[in-house]
């Protein structure tokens, strides 16, 4: 039986607490992250398109930050491989 790689985990993770697709997720780096006095953000990458009105920060609740906490960055800067 194979086993599931613990990136796609924390991929599902983030997808599952945070709302976004595969795509973003696997463009997001560290230095997305920000602390603030009411927890953590993230700020996304501008959207692609203007005629979606995507959010430009969302909060990271626990599960969410634990999961792109979890790794060591690639050298790229990105959390997850593509």
């Amino acid at each position: 039986m194979k086993t599931t790689p613990p990136e796609f985990w924390r991929i599902a993770t983030v997808a599952l607490n945070t709302g976004l697709r595969e795509a973003k997720i696997l463009e997001i780096d560290r230095t997305r992250m920000r602390k603030r006095d009411d927890g953590w953000w993230l700020i996304l990458p501008p959207a692609r398109s203007r005629l979606k009105q995507t959010p430009r920060e969302i909060p990271l609740n626990p599960a969410a930050y634990a999961a792109l906490r979890g790794a060591i960055a690639h050298v790229d800067g990105r959390i997850f491989r593509r």
